[in-house]
């Protein structure tokens, strides 16, 4: 809660660059222990992620999915990281001011049949070669 706060705060219609550092400290509000225990290699991935969807013009929802789905990519091996791609996805909403008042919860249909999720998630890998194989 007190991550999703400090987004509606300090992203509604914010037309800063998100920064790895912005990754960071949203990582560390949530407490998503997970995110401290990632490679070098996971970070540098992460901030090319940041600088390629920032320097396209594309809708915020499209730069949300494409945040959320990379952190879905890392949610096999790393529990908790998925609710950071949701946090991030949530800083690309407010930036393009799709403020929801807290009424747009996009994370709820995963939450609460996980392995449905994973599944659905190999299937499009498999079928649209997408993520890491």
């Amino acid at each position: 809660k007190s991550a999703l706060d400090a987004i509606i705060s300090q992203w509604s219609l914010n037309p800063k660059i998100v920064t790895f550092a912005d990754l960071e400290t949203i990582a560390e509000i949530a407490d998503v222990r997970s995110f401290w225990q990632l490679n070098r290699s996971h970070f540098q991935d992460m901030e090319t992620l940041l600088m390629f969807i920032q320097s396209h013009n594309d809708h915020p929802i499209v730069q949300a999915g494409l945040v959320f789905g990379h952190f879905v990519s890392l949610s096999y091996q790393y529990k908790d990281i998925m609710k950071l791609g949701v946090l991030l996805g949530y800083i690309f909403l407010y930036k393009g001011w799709y403020d929801f008042r807290k009424l747009l919860v996009f994370e709820e249909g995963f939450v609460h049949n996980r392995d449905l999720f994973h599944k659905r998630v190999d299937l499009m890998r498999q079928v649209s070669n997408i993520g890491p194989q």
